[in-house]
């Protein structure tokens, strides 16, 4: 839960989002153990531990490993199985988020509201040519194309003004995006490369890996801030790493 205190982000807004992401995750994993315990199984162990200890002032028996061999299998199925009906429910939720997420209006709107929501960022359109510029501003000093194509198996193509290994990278990973055709959720998804050279690998916690390489693929979490706006949480991941 305090892996975000560590990631030193460049804004107090980023972090806030990070540490309440992960507190999140962390009052779901309270509440697998409080399932765990209030199961029918479960409770009458601990029932019988706590009547043995009031009658003999110890329990009753000192278990061994060897009593029940296939105790392990049994205790990880269970716990397997609350574990995915936590997920189950987490995966609803975030289904439900990331389609309200994706409600959109024209290019013009979403363009707009994009450019309203990052000012730190340069974005042009010319309309006429079918080009969208984003430019990220240093550190991370990338320029991104963005071309539509009404006819190709996409309508939005990508392309950054560099050549070396990180951009083709870059570009591989947003290739792969979910939700092809979003505008929305692609502006988003640049714009999470502001911070490609500071923030390290969700895996690995480490920002250079072998090669050397950056956490150059973004992965999105679909999440509601206080009042219950959507908003999307991006973690980096290395090639190797994802």
């Amino acid at each position: 839960m305090i892996r975000p205190l560590t990631t030193n982000p460049n804004q107090p807004a980023q972090l806030y989002k990070e540490f309440e992401f992960a507190a999140s995750k962390a009052a779901h994993g309270v509440q697998a153990f409080k399932m765990l315990m209030l199961q029918e199984e479960n409770r009458a162990i601990i029932d019988r531990a706590q009547v043995s200890t009031r009658e003999n002032g110890h329990p009753e028996n000192v278990w061994r490993v060897t009593s029940h061999p296939d105790w392990y299998d049994r205790d990880e199925a269970m716990a397997d199985r609350v574990v995915e009906q936590d997920k189950d429910a987490q995966h609803n939720d975030l289904i439900n988020a990331g389609d309200n997420f994706m409600e959109e209006g024209d290019d013009g709107t979403i363009l707009a509201n994009f450019k309203n929501a990052n000012e730190k960022l340069s974005l042009h359109w010319n309309e006429e040519q079918n080009l969208i510029e984003v430019h990220l501003p240093s550190p991370a000093n990338i320029r991104f194309e963005i071309r539509t194509d009404s006819e190709g198996p996409t309508k939005y193509r990508v392309t950054a003004k560099g050549s070396s290994n990180l951009y083709a990278s870059i570009l591989r990973s947003i290739a792969a995006r979910p939700h092809p055709n979003s505008l929305k959720y692609l502006l988003e998804l640049l714009a999470s490369y502001h911070d490609i050279k500071s923030r390290p690998c969700a895996t690995c916690g480490k920002l250079l890996d072998k090669e050397p390489q950056l956490p150059s693929v973004r992965r999105s979490q679909a999440t509601k801030d206080t009042d219950s706006h959507t908003e999307l949480l991006w973690e980096a991941y290395h090639e190797a790493c994802a």
